[in-house]
């Protein structure tokens, strides 16, 4: 349905037509490998040790950026949405944690 708006395919669309579920199963199951890929990287950033700690973290950023672009408010296939608000304050203005 989304392409037949104009959207640019996506990995929802793919997943539903390859395991034949419903969209709603589809978003479950991508978000859990989402969270399970987060969890890798976490884990793998906590090894780390000899590596400054600037590096892994623009592909943290990278990561979190790519999150946002394709799961909050579709701002991947709509032009007018907050993917320049999103970015500023992930990547201008972030929260130090």
């Amino acid at each position: 349905e989304d392409m037949e708006k104009g959207y640019t395919a996506n990995a929802l669309n793919y997943y539903m037509n390859e395991h034949g579920v419903t969209k709603e199963q589809a978003v479950r199951e991508l978000e859990m490998i989402n969270g399970d890929m987060n969890k890798i990287f976490n884990e793998e950033c906590l090894k780390m040790t000899t590596m400054p700690h600037r590096i892994p973290m623009q592909y943290f950023n990278y990561a979190s950026s790519l999150d946002v672009l394709y799961t909050a408010d579709d701002v991947y296939n709509n032009r007018e949405g907050k993917l320049k608000e999103y970015m500023s304050l992930m990547l201008v203005d972030p929260i130090l944690l």
